[in-house]
């Protein structure tokens, strides 16, 4: 659900700007009015999570959801001079291929950039999930795996292999990178939807619960976390409430067959049997 990461360089939750471009309010600032630069500080503020909104890079994997890492900065204080911006401009290349859906192309550029800095932890990371979606599993544990050698509070790359460890049935091990990632980042909403996915899977429907409650809680968006608490809910008789969480995902995202099927379920409209809990992965963002 697919960048960047918010746990250690950007200050939104997980993207941050790749160009020089800044909104430079110098005539605001000339005139030393209290007010007007208080508008300032709010104007670069709301430019800066536009820029993250479109510069992050969605990906999708049976059918979980990740944000690319940028290659902005590196945090190895080798990869600071030599090959390090070679090495980035072919993570950012990457990312404009695989956003035109150019996989294998998309592919070569972070093998390029993997092998001129083989200690940047983003150039792993981006392969693991390109090989993600060639559905190459074994690489793609790997490099997320390499990824968090190298950094061990990436919340990022937790997520992502927990999500891909849990859909490859390797629950316990996803339970335990979801749990690495919520200690990095204890506000990642897409963390606590996925582990209470998982929870719910092998049957703590009360500890999936909270997990929902709490992504719910921490992005009120997020149609998902609802319907899998909906779901969950239901498991345990509570049709009302379920029905509820149903119709909040309906308000948010009009017309979802998710959503749709799962409440007319619950009221008896449909003779359906009991749906899975929606994929892992985060809240949609526009």
């Amino acid at each position: 659900m697919s960048s960047a990461r918010h746990h250690r360089r950007r200050s939104s939750p997980d993207a941050t700007a790749k160009s020089g471009k800044r909104f430079q309010p110098q005539s605001l600032l000339k005139r030393g009015w209290f007010w007007s630069s208080t508008i300032a500080a709010l104007l670069l503020l709301m430019m800066a999570v536009v820029y993250w909104r479109e510069n992050r890079l969605p990906s999708t994997f049976a059918p979980s959801e990740t944000s690319l890492s940028l290659g902005n900065t590196n945090h190895n204080d080798s990869l600071a001079t030599g090959n390090a911006d070679l090495a980035r401009q072919y993570v950012n290349e990457g990312n404009d291929l695989l956003r035109q859906g150019k996989v294998d192309e998309a592919l070569e550029r972070y093998r390029q950039a993997n092998s001129l800095a083989p200690e940047d932890e983003d150039a792993h990371f981006n392969l693991g999930i390109v090989y993600t979606r060639r559905q190459e599993f074994d690489k793609a544990v790997h490099h997320y795996t390499e990824a968090i050698r190298l950094l061990p509070q990436y919340a990022e790359a937790h997520n992502n292999l927990g999500n891909l460890l849990a859909n490859l049935g390797r629950y316990d091990e996803a339970i335990d990178h979801f749990h690495h990632a919520l200690q990095a980042m204890p506000d990642h909403a897409s963390a606590h939807n996925n582990l209470g996915t998982v929870l719910a899977r092998i049957g703590r429907t009360e500890e999936a619960i909270n997990c929902f409650v709490e992504a719910i809680r921490l992005t009120p968006e997020y149609v998902e976390a609802y319907i899998n608490l909906g779901n969950s809910q239901m498991r345990q008789g509570k049709t009302n409430d379920a029905i509820k969480n149903f119709e909040e995902a309906l308000r948010l995202r009009p017309g979802f067959e998710p959503a749709v099927l799962s409440l007319q379920r619950a009221q008896g409209k449909a003779s359906l049997p009991a749906l899975p809990l929606s994929p892992l992965r985060p809240p949609a963002t526009n």
